[in-house]
């Protein structure tokens, strides 16, 4: 009874508003695509209001559209905001919304917009992230950059290694120990052998490894890579113009470059000293460009 008395009040009987009450849950339905513009169920169901009732008062639309009353005027305000209505300066304040067409196609506009600002902010952020590891699966080589992503692969082949690891790694100490010997510790309790190449200055960083990997120093050596299994880490440091170490590496699958990083490490393993630099040219010539490429970017920071 008392709901009666207040739509009595709100909507007399005979009055163009009452008549229009049951058009407002139609409208709301056709007016769904607005959600994929933005608004929520709350401002398509304010905004359908509007439509339907003309100037009409916050506890009106709160009624009609069973929108909280708390909730309808800060979604008048947005509403507002996104140039879909209009208030009267009386009081009680008063709404109405603004033509279909002018305020639709304003809608439409600022959503176009902020969904451009969106896309092309995503790509930004997606393109900084996609250029840390340069796919080239049709030569089996990927570019990978910054130390972050460098020991994280590293790491990540380390782990999941089956048969042998080669390790020549003249800057050994550069690598966190406590990230590394937990992975040698695993993988000589799975039997995996692990050999390891060092530079005569790194005999204070390599004793933490004792037991865990047949390790070999050698003077001269100036090629970082890791060979796991069939596949191999090519790792190269640089100074940047602050001084810090700036990371980059090559991880290739290709055969004739594990092929020849095998042989290079068998050679310094054997004899004790490097035949020379890892001829970088005998391996395919689009790895030779990358590598080229990095040699020259790194330079330039």
């Amino acid at each position: 009874m008392h709901e009666l008395l207040i739509e009595w009040f709100l909507f007399p009987p005979g009055s163009e508003k009452a008549e229009r009450m049951t058009t407002i849950s139609e409208l709301e339905e056709r007016l769904i695509p607005l959600r994929k513009m933005g608004l929520t169920q709350y401002q398509v169901k304010v905004y359908a209001g509007l439509v339907s009732l003309g100037y009409t008062t916050a506890y009106q639309i709160s009624y009609i559209t069973k929108v909280p009353y708390p909730k309808v005027y800060s979604t008048l305000d947005y509403l507002k905001n996104m140039g879909l209505l209009e208030e009267s300066r009386g009081r009680p304040k008063r709404f109405r919304a603004k033509p279909p067409m002018e305020a639709i196609t304003s809608l439409q506009e600022g959503f176009v917009k902020d969904l451009k600002t969106s896309v092309k902010e995503a790509i930004s952020e997606l393109k900084a992230v996609y250029s840390t590891v340069d796919l080239t699966e049709e030569r089996g080589v990927w570019n990978i950059v910054g130390r972050r992503n460098v020991l994280s692969q590293m790491k990540g082949l380390l782990r999941a290694s089956k048969e042998r690891v080669l390790m020549a790694f003249p800057d050994i100490g550069k690598i966190s120990p406590e990230g590394l010997t937990p992975i040698l510790k695993e993988l000589k309790r799975r039997h995996v052998p692990v050999r390891i190449i060092a530079s005569q200055g790194d005999k204070k960083a390599v004793e933490c490894y004792k037991g865990l990997a047949d390790t070999r120093f050698v003077q001269g050596v100036e090629n970082s890579y890791v060979i796991v299994d069939d596949s191999v880490l090519h790792i190269f440091l640089s100074k940047s113009d602050l001084g810090t170490d700036s990371w980059s590496a090559i991880w290739s699958t290709h055969k004739n470059c594990l092929k020849r990083s095998e042989e290079h490490f068998e050679h310094v393993w054997r004899y004790g000293r490097p035949r020379s630099k890892l001829m970088i040219g005998e391996c395919p010539s689009r790895m030779l460009q990358i590598m080229t490429g990095i040699t020259q970017k790194m330079k330039l920071r």
